[in-house]
Order: structure tokens, then sequence, then C-alpha cells
């Protein structure tokens, strides 16, 4: 979740700290959905077993480059890198997607491509 302090809700994994009056508790929610972040607006409850249970949208609402995510209905949309987020209109981040060391290994670099006699 990305959101302004949750006040005692410690039991949320994953929460970052946005403390701005115009952001929701719980503003907006970053999934990894078939190994590419998607982002909501609001939040989601599931079951222990993955069950989708209730949505909540955010107050003020969420953007991915100036448009708008739907906080009428839930609403996933995938993130790609260098996108602006705003919450609220008033919080922006960019979203920066880095390789993992092992995915990183796999792509020769121009330094390997290189013979040094």
């Amino acid at each position: 979740y990305l959101g302004r302090y949750p006040r005692g809700d410690w039991q949320v994994v994953g929460l970052i700290l946005v403390p701005h009056k115009d952001v929701s508790r719980h503003h907006a929610t970053l999934l990894l959905i078939d190994n590419r972040w998607t982002l909501t607006d609001g939040s989601y409850t599931f079951t222990h077993q993955g069950k989708f249970l209730n949505w909540t949208g955010s107050k003020n609402g969420t953007y991915i480059n100036a448009g708008p995510i739907n906080y009428r209905r839930p609403s996933f949309r995938p993130l790609r890198h260098g996108d602006q987020l705003c919450l609220a209109a008033s919080c922006r981040f960019h979203f920066q997607e880095i390789l993992a060391a092992t995915e990183m290994a796999d792509t020769p670099s121009e330094a390997d491509q290189t013979t040094m006699w």
C-alpha cells in the first residue's frame, strides 16, 4: 500500500508511508501481476486463500502520467519505467524498475564483449 500513517494498522505488510493531508490512509496499491508492477487506486482486502473480499477507493484520486485511475471500481494499471505517479495531485513519484542482480548477470555488458590482450 501507499498511504499516510495508518493509525496503528501495523499488520499491513509493505506499506510506503506518504504523510500528506490529501493522501488517504490506504491511498493506492502496488501489485505484481504476471511479473509486471501494477498500480490501482485504493486498497483491497483478501482472505487468507487469496479470495477478493472488498475494495475501497481513495478520497482524492491516483494518477499515472496525469491520467486518472478509475476510483469508482477496481482497475489495475500496468506501470512502465519512468511513469509519474501522483497521489491526490499533491504527491508525485517516478516509478523506476531496477533489474535484479541475476537479471543483470544474464545481459552481457560492453566490457564482457571486449577482449583485452
